[in-house]
């Protein structure tokens, strides 16, 4: 016969919770606050100018977000960038060259209003103001030859005479009309 080592229930129980509770234990110390990244408080008017600069700078990893909505390491870096110039004493706009000249212009949330950046800023307002002084135009025109053709029809269906044009056209116009036999 065999013999069958006789195993307590007890001691399987006993243990099959220390995985879950080390597992617990670790994520507490890595998300311990001794871990965690610590800024020093900024003052309310330097808050107010870095929530800008926040907003007024892309990040150069995530496509189409500002450093204040992305989550980026980067983006996280170039927030605690801002911070430290604000509280070094910098101006804004010293903390926004230095981030230029670390990323370059495309980290720029609004293009620069000078050069060939110029024109996207000029760029709609002038199409909208030529586009409306088109429309005015054609609405003008459109206006002043329905008046025109009204002040000058003659019989019905025939064509108004306009200037040295029409008078230029009158004798085809005669050959057109007696071939269709309405002279």
């Amino acid at each position: 016969m065999i013999a069958v080592a006789h195993v307590h229930p007890q001691r399987i129980q006993s243990r099959w919770w220390l995985p879950g509770v080390l597992a617990v234990a670790l994520v507490a110390l890595l998300t311990s606050p001794a871990h965690a990244q610590e800024f020093e408080p900024l003052p309310p008017e330097l808050e107010v100018q870095a929530q800008a600069l926040y907003e007024s700078v892309m990040c150069p990893q995530c496509a189409g977000q500002t450093i204040s909505q992305s989550h980026s390491q980067i983006a996280k870096a170039m927030r605690a960038a801002v911070r430290d110039g604000l509280l070094a004493g910098e101006s804004p706009e010293q903390v926004l060259d230095s981030l230029v000249a670390s990323f370059g212009e495309g980290v720029l949330a609004s293009p620069p209003k000078r050069g060939l950046s110029l024109l996207v800023w000029l760029g709609p307002p002038l199409a909208l103001v030529l586009g409306g002084a088109a429309v005015a135009l054609a609405v003008r025109g459109l206006r002043r030859g329905a008046g025109q053709d009204a002040a000058q029809d003659g019989p019905q269906g025939a064509i108004p005479a306009r200037g040295k044009a029409a008078s230029d056209l009158a004798p085809y116009l005669d050959m057109v009309d007696r071939e269709i036999g309405e002279t």
